[in-house]
């Protein structure tokens, strides 16, 4: 029994990641603004007790097909594990954004639930998440600037066995929930990456990530390679 729910799961697995997949070619083939943006970042984090675990990072982004400052942000975050394979977190980011304009400062409230499942070699990983926050911290009192955002994502990491070496991949969709034309679906992202173990505390995160825009004014459709390192304290 336990081996033929095992069995439909991965099929189920198999026929997410093929629809996956073709939304994705589909996707590319009819983008029309494209943009190449890099993001480098570092990372630390230490467990405090058995189930309760904090983190720092610092990120440094670039876009315009890589040649220009987009923004960089310091994010600090907490995670608990209610029960065994879920998690509830909040992060909470301040950041300087590049525009037209000039420098911006920006903050932004993050809570989210994670649950993980194992099936064999497969880590799969579904995701709640709730954001709240400021394009400028000095104009935070205009509520058309504070957006209220939920990204729901799965992420489905394999356990290379015999390796240092862990592929995984990551599918993203954002519901914008009070933007002035009501709830809408304005971007999704599909990441695929390779964590590589260093040392038993250090971890190398090398990602690509497509990122498309809709229901947006000017929507730009991003190819973002993405380069991490993390360290567990």
């Amino acid at each position: 029994m336990r081996t033929q729910v095992r069995m439909t799961m991965m099929i189920r697995l198999q026929e997410i990641l093929l629809l996956i997949l073709l939304l994705f070619i589909a996707t590319v083939i009819s983008a029309q603004n494209y943009d190449t943006k890099l993001r480098l970042s570092g990372s630390i984090d230490k467990d405090i007790t058995k189930k309760l675990k904090a983190s720092f990072e610092y990120e440094h982004r670039f876009d315009t097909n890589i040649s220009n400052f987009d923004k960089a942000f310091i994010e600090p975050e907490v995670e608990y594990e209610i029960m065994k394979d879920v998690d509830v977190g909040a992060k909470y980011r301040v950041g300087i954004n590049q525009k037209k304009s000039g420098m911006t400062y920006q903050q932004r409230f993050t809570f989210y639930g994670n649950y993980e499942y194992d099936i064999e070699e497969f880590e799969v990983s579904v995701q709640s998440l709730l954001q709240y926050g400021y394009d400028d911290i000095e104009n935070s009192s205009n509520m058309l600037e504070n957006a209220l955002v939920a990204r729901y994502s799965i992420s489905v990491d394999y356990d290379w066995f015999g390796t240092k070496m862990e592929p995984y991949f990551k599918y993203e969709l954002h519901h914008h929930l009070n933007h002035p034309n009501g709830h809408i679906l304005n971007e999704w992202k599909l990441r695929a990456g390779l964590k590589y173990d260093l040392t038993r505390k250090s971890r190398l995160n090398i990602f690509y990530m497509f990122e498309n825009e809709f229901n947006v004014a000017k929507p730009v459709d991003a190819h973002i390679l993405g380069i991490g390192y993390s360290y567990s304290l």
